[in-house]
């Protein structure tokens, strides 16, 4: 299966790889936060705009209500990441999100 990019098609297999790959790149969130990491805005700044690529770029996602959240939820931890309950509470539900992705889009 192949998925439609605003350039080009893509195997459905890279994607799905990617969304494993950001499962790790959002629990990171979590370990800095813990270690009280001084670069964890500039990390989670990152994220965002690489997330937000995505979503122009993706033409599966663009419409997507569950992407538009994960944006909506690394957008908020941008502004406080100091509550380790609420930092873990919204990496979980992230996790959860880009899981219902996978397998909306039957990505394994």
């Amino acid at each position: 299966m192949m998925i439609e990019t605003k350039y080009e098609c893509i195997p459905s297999v890279l994607f799905g790889n990617y969304l494993k790959f950001l499962i790790g790149r959002v629990f990171k969130i979590l370990y800095m936060q813990e270690e009280n990491n001084p670069y964890i805005e500039k990390y989670i700044s990152g994220l965002l705009r690489e997330l937000t690529g995505n979503h122009e770029l993706m033409e599966v996602i663009r419409y997507d209500g569950d992407f538009l959240t994960l944006l909506n939820k690394i957008q908020y931890l941008i502004y406080d990441y100091s509550d380790h309950d609420i930092v873990k509470k919204e990496i979980f539900e992230c996790v959860s999100i880009i899981e219902r992705l996978q397998k909306r889009y039957n990505f394994k």
